[in-house]
């Protein structure tokens, strides 16, 4: 009995020393390192010194270079920017505060004068068709067109007048174009201090 005891206990701890084997070598359980092994390592790449190699005279020139062609780049795309922006806002400007540069839709293709014809012809003819427009209380194509005439005869009073009582009219009834009549109105004033028709625009026209 004794022995035949022995010999199973001998057997059950062959059988443990197999299968443990057997884990071992499958890998399937993997023991993590633990905070003692994982503090050696770390104080380990510590005392490691770090190589750093130094750049070469020609690495550090081609560095440099590469930045300033960068630079220049951003600056070069930066005013560029700018400038596009700068013409987009003067150009609003230009539209906004120039009333009499902007061509009425009506004007755009049924009353125009050939570029060919003399200028006396081209006067008259914005005269005649601003006080066509007037008479159809369209003020701003009538100072539009007064406005025309007056680049080509600028000191004429006639036109200025008819002007100056187009805006007041559109400033009267449309509330628009104020500030152009009353700075004509006193600039002819100035001119013609005795004038009665000019005194009885700027008592028409509305103050601020």
């Amino acid at each position: 009995m004794i022995g035949g005891g022995a010999s199973s206990i001998q057997d059950m701890i062959n059988r443990y020393r197999n299968n443990v084997n057997q884990l071992r070598k499958s890998g399937m359980f993997k023991r993590d390192k633990s905070y003692f092994k994982l503090k050696a390592d770390y104080q380990y790449v510590l005392s490691k010194t770090v190589d750093y190699k130094s750049a070469t005279k020609e690495q550090l020139a081609e560095i440099k270079a590469k930045v300033k062609r960068k630079r220049k780049q951003q600056l070069i795309k930066s005013t560029v920017i700018y400038a596009l922006s700068a013409v987009l806002t003067f150009s609003i400007l230009i539209y906004l505060i120039q009333p009499f540069e902007r061509i009425p839709p009506e004007l755009a293709h049924n009353h125009e004068i050939p570029e060919s014809e003399s200028l006396e012809k081209k006067f008259n003819f914005y005269v005649s068709d601003g006080d066509y427009w007037f008479a159809q209380n369209k003020w701003h194509n009538a100072a539009f067109q007064y406005s025309k005439a007056l680049e080509i005869q600028p000191n004429n009073y006639g036109v200025q007048l008819k002007l100056a009582n187009t805006l007041t009219f559109s400033c009267t009834n449309d509330s628009v174009q104020c500030d152009e009549a009353r700075t004509l109105i006193n600039k002819l004033i100035r001119k013609y201090p005795n004038n009665m028709e000019l005194k009885a625009l700027r008592y028409k026209t509305p103050t601020k």
